[in-house]
């Protein structure tokens, strides 16, 4: 599946996960630091990903 990760705007092809939580696992990412969207709608960590998704992880930060 094809990850845009931003604001950085980079590209990953990941393959081998079947949910958010995988993806962010395999990302290195904690769910408390991402938001994960997909067709314009945020996923929560348990939901279901599939290959042919186009998923963007969008990094957050706590500036407080």
């Amino acid at each position: 599946m094809q990850i845009i990760i931003q604001p950085e705007n980079r590209t990953k092809n990941i393959s081998n996960v079947s949910t958010v939580m995988g993806l962010l696992n395999k990302l290195g990412l904690k769910a408390s630091q991402a938001l994960v969207i997909r067709e314009n709608q945020l996923l929560t960590p348990d939901r279901r990903i599939y290959q042919d998704d186009h998923i963007i992880v969008r990094l957050v930060a706590s500036r407080g």
